[in-house]
């Protein structure tokens, strides 16, 4: 079993590194996650006992391992959490599968 899970993180890791080894890829990530930490966690925390009660939509990948989705449906109200499914992708969505990530934006802010 630990073997498995060893050959699972490896495989992620590769695919992480092959993608984020593309132009602009390191720099994207990075401007993300510091949006992430300096903007987004910090409102969430603040709000953290209340619910979203406005049509969301999360996006995770089809092997997500670290922001399962049912960890938000205890947040939300009936009807108001849409779950979009990349497939093929892992945790690393806007570098493993860039193409879905755009097709779903577009289509959420039409």
């Amino acid at each position: 079993r630990l073997f498995r899970a060893r050959e699972r993180l490896a495989k992620a890791l590769g695919s992480y590194l092959d993608r984020v080894a593309q132009p602009g890829s390191a720099a994207m990530t990075r401007h993300l996650y510091a949006t992430l930490l300096r903007r987004e966690l910090p409102a969430a925390w603040a709000t953290r006992r209340g619910t979203v009660e406005v049509p969301t939509t999360v996006v995770v990948g089809e092997h997500e391992t670290i922001a399962r989705p049912e960890l938000f449906w205890d947040r939300t109200e009936p009807g108001a959490l849409r779950v979009a499914t990349i497939p093929g992708a892992r945790h690393w969505l806007a570098e493993e599968r860039p193409d879905a990530v755009i097709t779903l934006l577009r289509a959420q802010l039409a």
